[in-house]
């Protein structure tokens, strides 16, 4: 896995336990463009390698961004990141992507719970641009800790369905309601912890192949 250089060029407290690290090349230029939906390689502090979602806007000039959850007590390094300064130095791969948008999807429904809106927000951003027909459900404790809503609030309010504090019953409830009227052609992305994601599935799957 060939890795490249790169410089934190900025860091912002987006909620209580996540921070987002923006990464530049280390003369200050972009990194480069990356598909909506892909992931880099960060060989952190403490040498430990982990994949993080890219999740600024996929086409565009700026910085490369990263999003990370603190886990206390964790094994994945997430505190360790967490103490980085504007100006260390990191190591990354090149974007790979598992999340690619379906091209032959009329209609594609995106489902984040938690730290899983990274990926879902780059497909947002991404579609939102582009006339793509897309919903978004974001699922998060409480607004405090919904990271990115307020940009996603800003730039496509009309295809944000947000659901905060809700309790697992209400959850699949919901998650219910949203699959009873999708058409045909649409295709689903989930991301988020995976008892989550597993609920998603079931739910979805008496709807869609």
């Amino acid at each position: 896995m060939s890795l490249i250089d790169v410089v934190v060029s900025d860091i912002v407290q987006e909620t209580p336990t996540i921070k987002s690290f923006y990464l530049t090349l280390p003369d200050g230029s972009p990194v480069g463009h990356y598909s909506p939906g892909a992931h880099i390689d960060v060989v952190g502090p403490t040498s430990l390698t982990r994949q993080y979602s890219l999740c600024g806007r996929p086409d565009g000039d700026d910085a490369y961004l990263f999003a990370v959850k603190r886990e206390e007590g964790g094994r994945g390094g997430s505190e360790a990141l967490h103490e980085l300064q504007v100006g260390d130095r990191l190591k990354v791969s090149e974007p790979r992507n598992l999340m690619t948008i379906a091209e032959e999807g009329a209609h594609h429904v995106l489902v984040a719970g938690g730290i899983g809106i990274t990926p879902m927000l780059s497909l947002a951003r991404y579609m939102d641009v582009r006339g793509i027909s897309f919903e978004l459900h974001y699922y998060a404790r409480s607004e405090e800790e919904a990271a990115f809503l307020p940009i996603l609030t800003e730039k496509c309010p009309d295809k944000l369905h947000t659901h905060l504090g809700v309790d697992r019953d209400t959850q699949g409830k919901n998650l219910a309601s949203m699959v009873e009227d999708l058409s045909e052609g649409t295709h689903l992305y989930v991301c988020g912890p995976s008892p989550f994601m597993d609920q998603v599935r079931r739910v979805a799957a008496e709807k869609l192949p």
